[in-house]
């Protein structure tokens, strides 16, 4: 099933993309969401996922995980911008709340 933009709520653990994606709304929310475009039930090419903390990644998606360029901004301000591969940092910087840059991941290894 293809679908252009829409919601996803994700009501398990971790990101992953063989579980947790729904239409629906779980029975207690506030649930983590992903607002974007859908392919197959799951979050494909580019969206905003929001977690019930506050964080939020702007980015790429496939098949429902991180993938390709994105940024993940914390609850608290800090954020790491760069690629990612299978819902994982692989390249990029870390910066403070204040946007000061921090540290370097280099091939999913963190240099500070």
């Amino acid at each position: 099933m293809s679908k252009d933009w829409g919601i996803l709520y994700h009501h398990s653990g971790r990101l992953r993309k063989d579980k947790g994606w729904s239409e629906k709304e779980s029975d207690n929310p506030p649930d983590k969401f992903c607002e974007g475009k859908i392919d197959n039930k799951l979050p494909n090419g580019f969206g905003t996922y929001t977690h019930r903390n506050g964080s939020n990644y702007v980015g790429q998606y496939k098949d429902g995980l991180r993938e390709s360029q994105g940024t993940w901004t914390l609850f608290d301000g800090k954020k790491f911008v760069g690629i990612w591969k299978d819902n994982r940092i692989c390249n990029g910087n870390t910066f403070d709340e204040e946007g000061k840059e921090v540290g370097e991941y280099v091939d999913g290894e963190e240099k500070i």
